[in-house]
């Protein structure tokens, strides 16, 4: 037994010379860096990737009218509580009639945009709208005495492809929409 204690106590001793030997020869400080190769030739390039897929559609197709002034005039229904103005719009086809979101907006001479239908309670005034025949707004003017509060007018065509889900454009307002679909004012 005492030759296997003498014999662990040997192999502790070698470790441990071993241990304090390599701790000494590796330094941080092993002398200066060799000097760069020559660089290589410059290779040849890559060929180009493929093309990345189309993003989706922004506001391209929206069509938005220029501001219009209104042109009353008595309507044959009741000539004596209606006036009419009839907006030219060739944009409205049967399709687009069919398949998109139509926003007609009303103003004064100053800054203020009312979506229609509207009501001015005040004055006595129900503006509304109605597309009668393609390719024309017929815009209308109820009650009152005084002349229409409305004498601008301009409209909105939002094809269904454009519009976003669960987005209901018709009780938004005329900046809320323009900002929604990135349009000017």
């Amino acid at each position: 037994m005492k030759r296997f204690t003498v014999t662990i106590l040997k192999v502790k001793y070698i470790l441990l010379a071993l241990l304090v030997v390599f701790s000494f020869s590796c330094s941080p400080e092993d002398g200066e860096d060799g000097k760069d190769g020559v660089l290589g030739a410059t290779g040849t390039n890559g060929t180009d990737g493929t093309d990345g897929t189309d993003g989706s559609d922004g506001n391209a197709n929206v069509f938005v009218s220029e501001w219009i002034h209104a042109s009353y005039s008595p309507t044959s229904i009741d000539s004596a509580s209606r006036l009419q103005f009839i907006i030219p719009a060739p944009e409205l086809t049967q399709d687009v009639i069919n398949n998109s979101a139509i926003l007609i907006y009303g103003k004064t001479n100053g800054i203020e945009v009312w979506g229609l239908p509207l009501t001015f309670p005040y004055l006595d005034q129900n503006f509304s709208f109605m597309i009668n025949s393609i390719g024309d707004i017929d815009i209308f003017c109820d009650g009152g005495t005084s002349a229409p509060y409305l004498n601008y007018f301009k409209y909105v065509i939002i094809p269904s492809n454009t519009i976003k889900t669960n987005i209901d454009y018709s009780k938004m307002s005329y900046k809320e929409v323009s900002d929604n679909l990135a349009l000017y004012y």
